[in-house]
């Protein structure tokens, strides 16, 4: 028997999450790992929050808190807020388990997002199960508002009995064998009142179980705004959280662009000079998807 603990979409460096929380959940998944002895740790993506060129709060303060995760039987998969053309971002912790290519783990196919599709790196076989993190026709975004587009191209022609998702922040079943975990520690919550935590899933019976995170928390949306996209709902902010937020960030840069020995940190992990700029200046380029 194989006994996996799924998890995901921290957001880590989004303005909505506590880091307090952030340390707690943490200490949460490994501890639960540890207890119910676990074969294998999946994080099925977006551990950061950096998409469409918004500032990302990465400094060694959100390093701090990546590297408190047990790396040791421990798999993250990439989401679409870790995916850049310069380079995936979280392969500035030198996490072996960083996956950013199709791969087979525990007789299960993984696939990462990614616009960069190559079909060589998919066997030609069938999975019992298959994990990945991107759209899905049906998925449900935690305001309520249903995906109505194709499902994500990373997924034609893959063969699975049950697919796992990260990306919708709703715990869900999107239709007969295609499940989404939900986020794992914040989310909006508007007329959903899912709880959030991490699923077991003992991929021999294919049963699973849900553990509810008891340091989760929602951040409330109005009804006014609940068919709204999530972006769209983060980009309309009110200017006093733009302002706090951009305060934080500003107080960040100071502190990372004065201190050369972030730069070297980063040049020893081999990021680029470009990556190295973006993060000590407390931004990332605005090319980020």
């Amino acid at each position: 028997m194989v006994k996996l603990l799924l998890y995901g979409d921290l957001h880590i460096g989004a303005s909505r999450v506590d880091s307090d929380k952030i340390i707690k959940t943490i200490e949460f998944i490994n501890q639960t790992a540890k207890d119910l002895k676990i074969d294998g740790i999946i994080n099925m993506g977006d551990t950061l929050d950096c998409s469409g060129g918004r500032k990302q709060i990465l400094n060694p303060y959100i390093i701090a808190l990546l590297q408190k995760l047990d790396f040791s039987n421990h798999y993250v998969l990439r989401g679409n807020h870790e995916y850049h053309r310069a380079g995936d971002l979280l392969s500035v912790l030198q996490c072996k388990q960083f996956i950013d290519d199709p791969v087979i783990l525990y007789d299960c196919f993984f696939i990462p997002y990614t616009k960069k599709i190559n079909k060589d790196l998919y066997p030609n076989q069938s999975f019992k199960f298959v994990f990945s993190h991107c759209n899905f026709h049906g998925g449900r975004y935690d305001n309520g508002y249903e995906y109505t587009g194709r499902s994500d191209k990373i997924l034609d022609g893959v063969s699975y009995e049950t697919l796992y998702l990260g990306h919708y922040h709703i715990r869900q079943q999107i239709n007969k064998n295609v499940f989404s975990i939900g986020a794992t520690q914040s989310r909006i919550k508007s007329s959903n009142d899912e709880p959030m935590g991490i699923t077991i899933l003992n991929t021999i019976s294919g049963k699973t179980d849900f553990i509810e995170n008891p340091h989760a928390y929602f951040e409330y949306v109005g009804a006014q705004d609940q068919n709204r996209l999530s972006s769209e709902y983060r980009d309309n902010t009110s200017e006093e959280v733009l302002t706090e937020r951009q305060s934080i960030i500003d107080n960040i840069s100071t502190i990372a662009s004065s201190d050369e020995l972030i730069k070297d940190f980063f040049k020893l992990k081999g990021v680029s000079n470009e990556m190295i700029a973006a993060l000590t200046k407390g931004e990332l380029p605005n090319d980020f998807e």
